[in-house]
């Protein structure tokens, strides 16, 4: 999915995905946090490398939000961990 945030695009794929996750974008200082359905908060850090990865999680929905540091606008997408 591509994404626009503060006028920078963010593309994520794979999704649905194994457990590498794709993190492309034209920001810097990108933030993220993973969370479970029920809104817990599994993961969170600063996107290095463009790689995300949620290969120790069980399969199941997740959400990611992705914000920039600084920035009160943010993204969230809905990653499939199969």
């Amino acid at each position: 999915a591509t994404f626009d945030l503060n006028g920078g695009l963010i593309d994520i794929y794979p999704n649905p995905t194994l457990g590498q996750l794709y993190v492309t974008s034209t920001l810097t200082n990108l933030n993220y946090k993973l969370y479970d359905t029920n809104g817990k908060l599994i993961k969170e850090g600063i996107m290095r490398g463009g790689l995300l990865d949620i290969s120790d999680l069980n399969p199941n929905l997740y959400l990611l939000e992705l914000y920039q540091t600084g920035s009160k606008e943010r993204i969230i997408d809905r990653i499939i961990k199969l």
